[in-house]
């Protein structure tokens, strides 16, 4: 083999064939003559909610309640008993998308700083409204906010009145 040992590649070439060290031969790997993997199997019932929603991700690249529900054995449409937990637990009923994208990222602060009127607008809402009080920071301090001098959205004409201020106090 030579040089040959060192390349990155090698383990790939050699599943290309099955070669016998003994005889010094070599002859085509399974996979040339027949099937080494077998087909997906569908999942077609699942107990967790959890295991619902990634199978549907899988299979749909969405959140869907025809996919979810089957799954679980449960009738999302009319929203009673087992599927409403299920629902409100894995799924923020508006928008429908996973919770763990839904609370992650940019939280919208509008709704969780009205809580009284989501509240107003029905139990659903109050859902998402609790679930993304309970993922917010906690406020900053202004000394807790580190910026460089250097960031765009800091005009130039505050950063030379705060040198003013600072350096050359009075003047």
């Amino acid at each position: 083999m030579g040089g040959f040992r060192s390349e990155p590649g090698l383990p790939v070439v050699r599943a290309l064939e099955d070669f016998d060290d003994v005889t010094q031969t070599a002859i085509k790997a399974p996979v040339f003559v027949r099937r080494v993997l077998s087909p997906r199997q569908p999942v077609t019932a699942t107990e967790r909610p959890e295991d619902a929603l990634a199978l549907c991700l899988d299979e749909r690249g969405s959140v869907d309640v025809e996919t979810i529900g089957p799954l679980l054995g449960c009738d999302f449409s009319r929203g009673q008993g087992p599927a409403r937990h299920v629902w409100s637990s894995t799924i923020p009923r508006r928008p429908p998308v996973p919770a763990a994208v839904y609370l992650s990222g940019h939280v919208p602060l509008e709704v969780t700083g009205r809580p009284s009127r989501a509240g107003e607008q029905g139990e659903m809402w109050q859902t998402n409204v609790t679930a993304l009080e309970a993922v917010q920071p906690r406020d900053l301090e202004p000394g807790e906010i580190g910026r460089p001098p250097c960031v765009p959205w800091i005009p130039p004409s505050d950063i030379k009145a705060f040198c003013a201020e600072v350096w050359m106090p009075g003047t």
